[in-house]
């Protein structure tokens, strides 16, 4: 167990960086192609393409991230409403269907990334083989898969917890706290 909390340990951070440098070189990118409209009346041609790349990571790697931090939306009602052992069924439940969704998606997109392959497009301005855009995809459904899996496990080792991620539980009165990473698993 201590290597698997190394590796979510280690793609955390990994994730973290990428998703903060996409941010901030997002913004870069934008502001100097409003500025570079406004002021010189031109704008940078690889712009749209950076922007297309920077916000496909945000989007499927940060899934991975959200669902690491238990952070992504749900429906509550009914789930505040049950007691514990009925949370924790709804848990593995809702847990196991949405791993095996996102592993279905995985699956389903990387056949669209050779299919991008084989049709040997690349992006205008960059020159860039569009199939290694689109491999972001594949790879942030898979990492969102297995932090669901994760969560999963966690439930079933810890039976008087509820995990709804991988560094997120509930405790029996209801209340959210966070667990360090430390702590997992």
């Amino acid at each position: 167990m201590g290597a698997l909390k190394w590796i979510n340990n280690l793609i955390s951070k990994i994730e973290v960086f990428i998703l903060s440098w996409s941010i901030i070189f997002i913004s870069i990118i934008l502001i100097s192609n409003s500025l570079g409209r406004v002021v010189f009346s031109r704008t940078l041609s690889f712009a749209e393409e950076m922007g297309q790349l920077l916000i496909l990571i945000l989007t499927f790697w940060g899934a991975s991230n959200g669902a690491r931090l238990g952070r992504h939306i749900s429906m509550t009602a009914v789930f505040d409403a049950v007691p514990f052992k009925l949370k924790k069924i709804f848990l593995y439940v809702l847990l196991t269907g949405t791993s095996a969704c996102l592993f279905y998606l995985t699956y389903l997109s990387i056949g669209y990334v050779f299919k991008v392959y084989t049709l040997g497009r690349v992006t205008p301005a960059l020159f860039i083989p569009s199939w290694i855009i689109y491999s972001v995809m594949p790879l942030g459904f898979f990492l969102t898969a297995i932090q669901y899996l994760l969560t999963f496990c966690l439930n079933i080792k810890h039976k008087d917890t509820l995990y709804i991620g991988s560094e997120e539980k509930i405790d029996n009165t209801n209340k959210n706290e966070s667990i360090s990473s430390t702590s997992l698993l």
